[in-house]
Formats: C-alpha cells, structure tokens, sequence
C-alpha cells in the first residue's frame, strides 16, 4: 500500500485555443479504472459532435494501470503527450480527455504535441494538484484535565482533528499518519499515565496540508 501519492484536488476544465482549434481538458480525481472509463465515456458522449476526444489516465494505489488514445489523431501526437504530463507530474487516481474542435488549420505532428500537452498542464493548473497521505483513526477519550495536554500533544504533531464531542469527557478522533499511530498511542499513554481511553480505527487516504 502507497503512504501517500499525488492527484488533482477537483474535477475542472480549462481550453486553449490555437490556430482557432479549441482544446478543452477535462479533468477528475477517480477512485478506479471503472470510474475513470465511466467519466471518459459521459464527457465524449457530451462532445460526441466534437473533431477528437483524446483520453489518458493514471489509477492504482498499488498496481499502476495507465491508458490512453489518439482517437483519431496522427499516432503518437495526442494520447501519448497527454498521458506524459500525469506521468512527469507523477499523479495517480486521475483522469483527463482532451476535446478538440478543429479551427480549419492543420497544426502538424509537433504543433499538435505542444496543443495536447498545453491542454492537460492547463486543466491540471484548474484541478489543482495535492498529494493524499495515509492516515488512520485513532478515537481519544481524555477527561478533562488532561485536555490541555493532549491538544498540545496533537497540535505539535501537527496532525489534522476532526472537532470534539463534549460530555462527561471529551471524546475526538484524530487522523496520524499511518506509521506513527504505534509511535503516538505509547506517547499518549505515556503523557496520561495511562488514564486517556485510545482506540485505533480505520484507515483513509487525507490531503497532505500545504503539500502539492
């Protein structure tokens, strides 16, 4: 299992013109081949009347498919350059189709390159890039005097809460970073002398803060 991988934060769009040929990259973060096939399909059908629709992917938390197509495009100058730039960026879980409508004037094996690859760095400026850390749960139950200890103890660590539930004592969960959740149960039992209530839970891929 990947720790941590790099995706696109949001579905966008961004066009670029050239030589009057629209270009308009569609962009999503998927979950799995299925998905990304799906979106694929519905965003051509969209456009069916369009000159090309040229689709790339990248998915795969453990074994990496990739896929792409010219459709209908000089071999090698559409597909593959898209494909190229999630590759060069290192994304995973995305997927992307460049819809072209043709302008009137032929842009050449290289012109048409430089039009795919501009496209796709286009929509991932719009998706936005952010790399998913995995996390697990780990459920506190702290009474409350030794609340203050336990929030500096998670605020140093820096590691993201969701907010706590307040009743006879206070009850939080708090996402670690899956290699540190033996690391930070010790340091917390340890901190309380064993008075906090800790329960480990599930696991989940979270954005990395101020990391793309």
């Amino acid at each position: 299992m990947l720790q941590e991988y790099r995706t696109v934060a949001r579905a966008a769009q961004a066009e670029i013109v050239v030589k009057r040929s629209r270009f308009i990259c569609a962009v999503w973060p998927v979950q799995d081949r299925e998905e990304a096939e799906a979106r694929i399909a519905e965003w051509s059908q969209l456009h069916a009347r369009a000159t090309h629709n040229v689709p790339a992917f990248r998915v795969g938390l453990g074994y990496l498919v990739e896929g792409c197509s010219d459709d209908g495009e000089p071999a090698g100058t559409a597909g593959r350059p898209a494909l190229s730039v999630l590759q060069k960026e290192d994304l995973r879980q995305v997927a992307v189709v460049v819809t072209r409508y043709f302008g009137g004037t032929l842009l050449g094996a290289a012109g048409l390159v430089r039009a795919y690859t501009d496209a796709v760095v286009a929509g991932l400026a719009a998706a936005g890039i952010v790399t998913m850390r995995h996390h697990t749960a780990l459920e506190i139950q702290s009474p409350y005097d030794l609340l203050g200890k336990v929030q500096h103890y998670i605020a140093a660590a820096g590691h993201p809460a969701d907010p706590p539930e307040y009743g006879a004592e206070v009850r939080w969960r708090v996402w670690v970073p899956t290699p540190a959740v033996d690391r930070t149960v010790r340091d917390l039992s340890e901190l309380s002398a064993g008075r906090l209530i800790l329960r480990v839970g599930e696991g989940a891929y979270r954005p990395v803060e101020g990391k793309p």
